[in-house]
């Protein structure tokens, strides 16, 4: 098989993302577009956040602190989809199957984001310490 052999978007007749979101709400569209931007990074994301300007150019800034948070509210958003469906229309079994291992995977995320947002405050405090002259905890390392 070679990529030519699969038949182009526009030759399946399907509508057009666009189109199908319509159907779900008027501002289902927008939140698909904006929520790819903060998942997948667009040029802001890239400027502000994971280039820094060296002597002749630009360099990769390799950041401690991960951004974790578009992909765990992604996947809360996921998970609070698939428990609602099941609620309004998912049969007996699917709600045995599936209910109680979203709820679970809802509680890690939430866990996960509440963790991350721990650290990364904890991160600031230590950097302004470190700013100002004084050694942390974290900075000096384990006991």
């Amino acid at each position: 098989m070679t990529p030519m052999m699969f038949r182009q978007k526009r030759e399946i007749a399907w509508p057009s993302s666009y189109l199908r979101l319509q159907a779900l709400s008027p501002t289902a569209y927008p939140a698909y577009r904006s929520g790819s931007s903060t998942l997948h990074g667009g040029w802001t994301a890239l400027l502000l956040q994971d280039l820094r300007q060296v002597e002749g150019g630009f360099s990769l800034d390799h950041q401690l602190a991960p951004a974790v948070q578009p992909m765990t509210t992604a996947g809360m958003i996921i998970t609070e989809a698939a428990l609602r469906y099941l609620e309004s229309d998912g049969d007996e079994a699917e709600r045995y199957v599936f209910a109680d291992r979203l709820g679970v995977v809802l509680e890690k995320l939430q866990t996960l984001e509440v963790a991350h947002e721990e650290w990364m405050q904890r991160l600031e405090q230590d950097e302004g310490s470190m700013a100002e002259g004084q050694m942390t905890p974290m900075a000096e390392g384990p006991d």
